[in-house]
């Protein structure tokens, strides 16, 4: 096979060896023969696939490209393929416009269940296609930063979209038997009254049990008809995925010739997720948090902002970790962040991207999240911004028991200014000091290092202050515009190297680490009270709430926030 230097046969754009670890490594023969048309990205147009050659049992084995099209002129005419592409060194050879094609093994079934599913359903024997491995240009990172800024609306206007799952063991028996069920039973109010008739005693008569025994039977017999091997499936758990399911007008689930309307499947996993079928699932709660969130978000009518996609993203894989916010852009609108795989790194995105939720909330909720993200960029990312590359979503309960929580300790919350300076790296917000922490207790809850497991007492009095592990002694608690809990933050070192050196934090220490140095070495507190020439810079640690131990102490606690109150609230930068 020929190297990744082979001379070009066009000039419309020079081959370079692809980095990503979206592309097959064993294609670098067909991007150099340069097979694609410039896109005209002022018309938002696509490529789309038309089968051009059949083995001996008809099965399409090559494809060639369409001209461009608006997608305006395209709307409504082709099929949008939704796949789990797998590991890339497993790629099954096509041809595309004559050319060897290395897909990925899972596509090249897919394109042959799509067209198998649009000649049984839809009597269609030429059918066009789109699909993202093949009709976006992976070599290029400006036309690929282009055409997945368009997926969304390229998903919308497909006139279907089939569901191609990724297993080789074709479970069409389950498929038809739940094709076969699905106008006869009501699965919801089996599954109810089954279960309810299973915690009675068993002297209500044997024909209770025998009801019970008849649903054992039946969910043992979808179980061993690989009804639970769909659930498993890790097309449900992968970022890309869920956005082209959400966008399909009216998704089908194919394997083979076999399709299964969405609605039809989601009734199913639905009914059977906290039954006996998913016991065995090694990662059965993942997945079912997973289908429940594909089916919910599906049938409701408001759009979802775009943290709480975020926060959906801890359950799902990527190839490129840039696309845990890529991936859910088409879902929502006006956050003024745009895929560019071309010039921005992952901390780069996941940068922009909180930035531009503050902005467009109106509010800090977004630091709710980086109080527990730990990932592999955390070193290099701003202490307020998450890290959604966290390998576990261990602690994901806390984060959204936060998201939705109010401030309840009867403080005034802060107004003022949510702003960024240092080219948006630095968050400028008007802050309200609290308290400074002065003494750790005992550990009272250990669940993790994510998790909250240490009480800091402040001032002396019968109060304690619930953070997370990294928060230490002489850190602070403050409470800031837009966030309705208060949170701790750790003052800066103020050294004589220049401004440069200070406002980029990551090369001083690693991102929250008990590493990072304390401010005022010595044990006098910071004064607060005093008039400052420049704003105070911290990092941010954790976000926090108050225990207290007696009435009294809340009271005394309370009558000390309230002295605060008057204290002239000061804008702060946190780096």
């Amino acid at each position: 096979m020929d190297n990744s230097s082979e001379t070009p046969t066009s000039s419309v754009h020079q081959f370079v060896a692809p980095k990503d670890t979206f592309y097959s490594p064993q294609n670098y023969t067909f991007y150099a023969q340069n097979p694609y048309e410039t896109l005209d990205k002022s018309s938002r147009c696509i490529r789309l696939l038309k089968v051009c050659e059949r083995d001996a049992d008809n099965r399409p084995i090559g494809y060639k490209f369409t001209n461009w099209i608006p997608l305006d002129e395209a709307r409504d005419t082709y099929t949008a393929i939704s796949y789990c592409a797998g590991d890339p060194k497993n790629t099954r050879s096509i041809q595309v416009n004559g050319l060897q094609f290395n897909a990925f093994a899972n596509l090249a079934r897919a394109l042959v269940d799509t067209c198998a599913y649009r000649k049984e359903h839809h009597d269609d024997d030429d059918p066009l296609i789109w699909a993202d491995q093949i009709c976006i240009d992976q070599s290029n990172p400006h036309e690929r930063s282009h055409q997945v800024g368009l997926m969304g609306d390229i998903y919308r206007a497909a006139r279907d979209v089939t569901v191609c799952l990724s297993s080789t063991d074709r479970p069409n028996a389950a498929f038809d038997l739940i094709n076969d069920l699905r106008d006869k039973i009501e699965w919801p109010t089996l599954h109810t009254v089954a279960s309810a008739l299973g915690k009675l005693n068993r002297n209500y008569g044997q024909s209770i049990m025998k009801i019970r025994q008849l649903y054992m039977k039946l969910a043992s017999r979808l179980q061993s008809l690989d009804v639970l091997a769909i659930a498993k499936e890790p097309w449900w758990r992968r970022a890309w995925t869920f956005q082209e399911f959400q966008l399909a007008k009216n998704p089908h689930f194919v394997y083979g010739d076999r399709a299964i309307p969405w609605l039809h499947l989601a009734t199913v996993m639905i009914s059977f997720e906290s039954d006996v079928v998913w016991s065995d699932s090694r990662h059965g709660r993942d997945n079912i948090e997973a289908i429940r969130f594909h089916f919910s978000h599906k049938t409701s009518s408001r759009r979802g902002d775009l943290l709480q996609l975020l926060m959906h993203s801890y359950l799902c894989g990527t190839s490129d970790e840039r696309d845990r916010v890529y991936a859910f852009l088409g879902l929502v609108e006006s956050y003024q962040v745009y895929p560019d795989y071309a010039s921005k790194t992952v901390d780069d995105v996941y940068t922009d991207a909180a930035r531009s939720i503050m902005i467009h909330d109106g509010n800090l909720n977004v630091l709710l999240f980086a109080a527990y993200s730990r990932g592999t960029v955390s070193a290099i990312l701003p202490s307020w911004v998450p890290d959604w590359t966290t390998p576990s979503k261990s602690d994901l309960g806390g984060r959204v028991w936060a998201y939705h929580a109010d401030f309840r300790w009867g403080i005034s919350p802060v107004s003022g200014v949510i702003d960024f300076t240092d080219s948006g790296k630095v968050l400028q917000v008007t802050g309200r000091y609290l308290e400074t922490l002065t003494s750790r207790l005992e550990t009272v809850r250990t669940s993790g290092k994510d998790t909250l497991e240490y009480e800091l007492s402040a001032a002396g009095r019968n109060i304690s202050v619930c953070t997370n592990t990294y928060t230490r002694c002489k850190d602070e608690q403050w409470l800031l515009a837009g966030l309705r809990v208060p949170v701790i933050l750790r003052a800066v070192v103020q050294s004589k190297k220049s401004a440069e050196d200070r406002t980029r934090h990551e090369s001083q220490t690693p991102r929250l680490g008990d590493e990072k140095e304390i401010a005022q070495a010595d044990d006098s507190p910071r004064d607060h009270s005093a008039q400052i020439s420049c704003p105070r810079r911290y990092y941010f640690v954790s976000t926090a709430w108050i225990e207290y131990t007696t009435e009294e102490g809340l009271r005394n606690y309370m009558r000390h926030v309230g002295n605060n109150q008057g204290r002239r609230d000061e804008i702060i930068h946190i780096v």
